[in-house]
């Protein structure tokens, strides 16, 4: 951003005008968010893209997800952005460059804090789209007393063989796990996933192949159980 000849000052007038606009309307004409419809996703956040005005003048690809006015923001982006970062510096060290071709963590830039609300400027990804869901049969454990089949989240297989390719793996069946996914992920970052799902997975076609981005990760909180008080408390 700073190439396109922006001072620090005029950025930040920029970010000003853009975090007063979505305080009031989170959820207008701007929104890229695919579950913006969703009452759930309303009430934790919202995404969206730069005004017209301001996008001509940067001219690079900006989103800014932000908490909701009026509420205790549930997802903690200062934490978000840092997490991200962390993910960012892993991949930069440890992907090898054919995994880089085909696979990035989300690129963030900024969090700010601006009273009770939060602002965490990132990579937009053009004409991306979510990995589709699909249930697959879960093995039961065995409990007697039902016979309703244990589902689990994976996703196609062969319409995603380089985002497999990338990871370094092979289905026989069509399908493959997320939990598969979050496994050999975190092993190759080396860091713990908790949120591997296709809501947080990119993807988009470039040349002849698909470029995939992690997005959305939070880092893994440890709770304990007070067992005077029953108080639930995280443990950093």
């Amino acid at each position: 951003m700073r190439n396109a000849g922006l001072s620090f000052k005029k950025l930040k007038e920029f970010a000003t005008s853009e975090f007063s606009r979505l305080e009031n309307d989170p959820f207008g004409k701007t929104s890229i968010d695919p579950h913006v419809s969703e009452d759930f996703t309303r009430s934790r956040r919202a995404v969206n893209h730069l005004s017209a005005a301001i996008q001509a003048v940067i001219r690079y690809p900006v989103a800014i997800k932000s908490s909701i006015r009026g509420r205790e923001a549930e997802q903690d982006l200062i934490e978000q952005y840092l997490f991200m970062r962390e993910l960012q510096f892993a991949a930069e060290e440890r992907f090898t460059q054919s995994q880089k071709e085909i696979l990035e963590c989300l690129p963030v830039y900024a969090a700010v804090k601006i009273g009770t609300r939060e602002f965490l400027i990132m990579k937009r990804i053009l004409d991306a789209h979510e990995i589709e869901d699909q249930l697959v049969p879960y093995l039961s454990l065995g409990w007697p007393g039902g016979d309703d089949p244990i589902h689990e989240e994976a996703f196609s297989a062969s319409y995603h063989k380089d985002f497999l390719k990338a990871l370094g793996l092979k289905s026989t069946s069509g399908y493959v796990k997320w939990r598969l996914i979050e496994r050999e992920l975190g092993q190759i970052l080396g860091v713990q996933l908790y949120d591997i799902l296709g809501r947080n997975v990119l993807y988009y076609q470039n040349g002849g192949r698909k470029k995939y981005f992690i997005i959305d990760q939070f880092r893994v909180k440890k709770y304990v159980v007070d067992r005077d008080t029953g108080e639930i408390r995280r443990v950093e």
